[in-house]
């Protein structure tokens, strides 16, 4: 199902973490976040992107909501910008 697919992508992206044993904490919360976001919005189609410095977003168009995060440091809702940038992409 979608959250199984989401759960493999987010654990693709934290498994480049070095140092895990410092941020296992972070990561857990992370990944909690992530997919409870997901599982807020069924039925939505959820876009992912990475930023150069290494920020991931997960975008939904359908209910202009996003999450950002950087993987082992930090996470939180995406902002009018950055889901306005995200639209604007998927729309081409």
């Amino acid at each position: 199902d979608r959250i199984d697919e989401w759960k493999k992508v987010i654990d693709d992206i934290c498994a480049d973490d070095t140092d895990a044993s410092c941020m296992i904490d972070v990561i857990v919360r992370q990944k909690s976040s992530i997919l409870e976001f997901i599982a807020e919005n069924p039925g939505a189609t959820f876009h992912h992107a990475v930023m150069s410095d290494g920020v991931n977003l997960v975008y939904s168009r359908d209910k202009d909501k996003g999450i950002w995060f950087l993987p082992g440091s930090g996470l939180g809702p995406l902002q009018a910008t950055g889901r306005k940038a995200m639209s604007e992409i998927i729309r081409g």
